[in-house]
């Protein structure tokens, strides 16, 4: 917990600025630190690739910055963690951070984090943001905007199955209708002897009622 508290310390000192010289960073973190992103922003190897992208994106395009506080922070062994809920920290986007373009609205920031200690120093560190609660802030529903996303190729595939299907099903129908009215005809007892003993060509007979069927369905 000291590590951290002291790295927290490093990181408020300056910031002023919306850069960070690496060697801030290098006093209390691994140069081949881990740093675990949430979905949209992504996970970094190294200290150089963390500064690249998250770290000064984050200074440089988010201003307005204020810590409400931390509700819990708890260690135990190697790692410690602290979150604020349901906020931990306010800012306004300038433009460009997770592509967006900016605005005026001060928006609340929730988030977690979990650090691993390795020796003296931070090795890996998890960080949870609640992202859609964060860009509603800015007028940005995500949830409400996805669950209104329709892809045409996916339904004109379903449409196209469920119509082969259901010509499919009609069509072998068809067939047995066709054989149960055969069956009927020749054991009809007041059939005249030269119809029942004329030749039947059942093939023929299902092959001319199934082409009318296809026929039918494709007009």
């Amino acid at each position: 917990q000291q590590l951290i508290d002291t790295m927290v310390a490093d990181l408020s000192s300056i910031n002023h600025l919306n850069s960070c010289p690496p060697e801030i960073l290098q006093k209390t973190w691994h140069e081949d630190m881990l740093w675990y992103g949430p979905a949209g922003i992504g996970s970094s190897y190294s200290i150089p690739r963390y500064q690249q992208q998250h770290q000064l994106p984050f200074r440089a395009q988010l201003s307005d910055k204020k810590f409400e506080g931390h509700e819990v922070r708890i260690a135990e062994g190697k790692y410690a963690a602290f979150f604020g809920w349901p906020m931990n920290l306010s800012n306004t986007p300038t433009g460009g951070f997770l592509g967006l373009p900016g605005g005026t609205a001060n928006c609340p920031m929730q988030v977690v984090d979990v650090y691993r200690r390795d020796g003296d120093k931070l090795a890996e560190n998890w960080i949870f943001i609640d992202l859609p609660y964060y860009l509603k802030h800015q007028g940005l529903d995500v949830i409400e905007r996805t669950t209104g996303i329709m892809n045409p190729s996916v339904i004109e595939e379903t449409i196209d199955s469920t119509s082969m299907k259901k010509n499919e099903t009609e069509l072998i129908t068809t067939k047995l209708a066709v054989k149960r009215k055969i069956s009927t005809v020749s054991e009809d007892d007041e059939v005249a002897p030269a119809a029942k003993k004329a030749p039947v060509d059942y093939p023929k007979i299902i092959e001319c009622v199934s082409d009318r069927s296809i026929e039918s369905d494709n007009s």
